[in-house]
């Protein structure tokens, strides 16, 4: 900050050599740099601005650096090492000849999502399926407490389906069920009737999905 008070002190009354030497005697310092580089301005510091607003604009990029983080990649084998040394009676030092090592794999569950709609035209007053699947693609990782949530389109009613189908493939968990008119306050269950119009959030909540594992839910929807 001390660096650039004095740069815009400079600018503002000029600056004058000692002894009374120097062409800075009886200029600007910014017009004398200007008629330097071969760039004289009427006002005489045109030159010496434009560099004072680069260097601010520098020093402002280096004070408002931050350290990125983010999570390490899947598949990393972090590796810890320690070594030692120590001293004889005599006080002659040594280094211990082999240091030790221990590593440590990541492994990172891996949601996939995907949804389909069937069929993917349709007429007012016809009905979509939706499917939603999850899937996770770790070999190695389970992944916890899923939690999927889908608005229902505009232009769409909630057709109640008797038996909302739900395949759990190896090992995956039945879901807890919610629905939400404003995506805020939660109840659970699917919604009670046929003919729920939006806004609808409909909410499946899995505890688990294994490595390698997948589950999908299908609803029903009518359009406007």
């Amino acid at each position: 900050m001390e660096i650039i008070n004095g740069f815009l002190g400079l600018l503002a009354n000029g600056h004058r050599t000692p002894g009374g030497r120097g062409p800075a005697k009886t200029k600007n310092y910014a017009r004398f740099l200007s008629e330097r580089a071969g760039k004289t301005e009427p006002d005489g510091g045109h030159v010496m601005r434009k560099w004072v607003l680069a260097t601010i604009g520098c020093l402002s990029l280096v004070a408002g650096a931050r350290n990125a983080s983010a999570a390490t990649t899947d598949g990393t084998l972090i590796t810890n090492v320690a070594c030692g040394t120590f001293l004889s009676s005599a006080g002659v030092g040594f280094s211990i000849s082999y240091c030790c090592t221990a590593t440590v794999l990541v492994s990172n569950p891996c949601v996939a999502l995907q949804k389909k709609a069937n069929p993917t035209v349709q007429s007012s007053g016809g009905t979509v399926t939706f499917e939603l699947i999850a899937i996770n693609c770790s070999a190695s990782s389970s992944a916890f407490q899923i939690m999927v949530t889908d608005k229902l389109p505009d232009n769409m009613a909630y057709a109640f389906s008797a038996n909302p189908s739900w395949y759990g493939g190896n090992g995956a968990p039945i879901p807890s069920l919610f629905k939400s008119a404003d995506n805020l306050t939660w109840t659970g269950g699917w919604p009670a009737a046929t003919g729920n119009v939006t806004p609808l959030w409909l909410r499946w909540q899995m505890q688990f999905l294994s490595p390698g594992s997948s589950a999908s839910i299908t609803f029903l929807a009518t359009v406007l």
